[in-house]
């Protein structure tokens, strides 16, 4: 899973953990990947295992609240994701997308075939989330924010981005 943040003016911003500590970067992607391998803004990478629900980012932009936990399997697969925005909530675990309760199913990706049974693209007033190539992808409408990932047989692979975007 990854995610990438950006700011309207093109000036991009790295979250550090630190709320006084925004500052100007070239980089700026988190991500989780393996069995809780997690990458921040700034690049430094660190493990977790653990199945208790982390958070991976968390922050306010132009008065937007913004949290994204990632909860893991005793393997270190991920197996639910709490993405926040704007006060809507998106869950993702067992192979479904939940928005604010309305629950949509993801393709499935195995190694020899992609099977859709869903109806992405789904559209709200804060939020798009749809198929993006491979991956399926939300994209905040209020944030230059998006998530990324990769569904694979009931779970959430950790191939996807948390990025900035320039809007």
């Amino acid at each position: 899973m990854c995610c990438m943040l950006g700011s309207r003016s093109g000036y991009h911003k790295e979250w550090t953990g630190y709320p006084d500590k925004l500052f100007q970067t070239n980089s700026y992607v988190c991500k989780t990947f393996g069995s809780g391998v997690f990458q921040t803004f700034n690049g430094t990478l660190f493990h977790v295992k653990s199945t208790c629900p982390f958070t991976l980012t968390r922050f306010t932009f132009a008065g937007v609240d913004c949290s994204i936990t990632v909860q893991r399997e005793p393997t270190g697969l991920m197996n639910r994701v709490v993405i926040l925005v704007n006060k809507v909530t998106t869950i993702l675990q067992n192979g479904v997308v939940s928005v604010e309760g309305n629950r949509y199913l993801l393709p499935i990706k195995s190694t020899k075939i992609l099977v859709f049974k869903i109806t992405l693209p789904f559209d709200h007033t804060y939020q798009h989330v749809y198929q993006y190539g491979i991956y399926i992808m939300l994209k905040s409408k209020v944030l230059p924010f998006s998530v990324t990932w990769l569904r694979m047989c009931g779970r959430i692979n950790s191939t996807g981005n948390i990025k900035q975007t320039t809007t």
